[in-house]
């Protein structure tokens, strides 16, 4: 269980988590959280309800982790829970869900996430996300020897989202592609980009641009197909 030094519990949240795991034998509960926004004198509350990417308000049987092998990416200095939730998270079909609030996750301007405006954490963070993201990917398929195609597929597409915006940022391309091509020495990446539906789930979820510091951008420079063209296909016969 994980709780940043400057957030709180909520009173029940051990006994609710822990009863939970505990009861149904569940590898990994995870319960709902609040998040607090400060504007001026004003403080707002906002419901974030089961979010997978964050630690907070989730309780791990430790037996679990052990007998994966999961634990934090070496290295990886942000983004750390992206990683290991993604691992962790679709590494059992054992898990509960509670719609219990266990957690209040408090607006610190001094923490580490928060003490950057957003465009300069982004550029300090990008690769680290896009690290973990990718390392997910391949620490997954050694765990369970597959990766669901929904999963690879929604995973390339967060990647070249940040792709595309640490490119509108004008951010070292060439980090992006070292870290990422890593991908083109793996079999079943190669079997995902060959499979068909995938591209047809690509084009049912990609959108073609997103808004970043208020402006529209489209992704008219590197499509998706060519993206993933370029970084992820394999040489002939490899």
């Amino acid at each position: 269980m994980f709780v940043d030094a400057d957030d709180i519990l909520m009173p029940r949240a051990v006994e609710v988590l822990y009863t939970n795991a505990k009861t149904h034998d569940y590898d990994i509960v995870q319960g709902s959280f609040i998040k607090e926004f400060k504007d001026k004198d004003d403080i707002m509350m906002s419901s974030a309800d089961n979010v997978l990417t964050w630690f907070h308000g989730k309780i791990y049987k430790v037996d679990f982790l052990q007998k994966k092998k999961i634990s934090f990416l070496s290295g990886l200095r942000t983004d750390e829970d992206a990683y290991f939730n993604a691992v962790a998270w679709n590494s059992t079909d054992n898990k509960g869900l509670i719609g219990e609030v266990v957690y209040l996750w408090r607006d610190n301007k001094n923490s580490i996430t928060r003490s950057l405006p957003d465009k300069e954490y982004f550029i300090k963070t990008h690769n680290d996300y896009i690290r973990g993201q990718v390392q997910a990917l391949i620490k997954l398929h050694e765990i369970n020897e597959a990766v669901s195609q929904t999963f690879i597929t929604n995973t390339l597409i967060n990647i070249y989202y940040f792709y595309m915006r640490a490119r509108f940022y004008k951010c070292n391309e060439k980090e992006m592609d070292n870290i990422i091509s890593i991908l083109k020495e793996k079999e079943w990446m190669q079997s995902w980009l060959d499979n068909g539906k995938n591209w047809v789930d690509v084009i049912q979820n990609i959108k073609p641009g997103q808004v970043y510091d208020g402006e529209y951008v489209i992704f008219y420079k590197e499509t998706f197909n060519l993206w993933a063209a370029r970084l992820l296909r394999g040489r002939k016969g490899e």
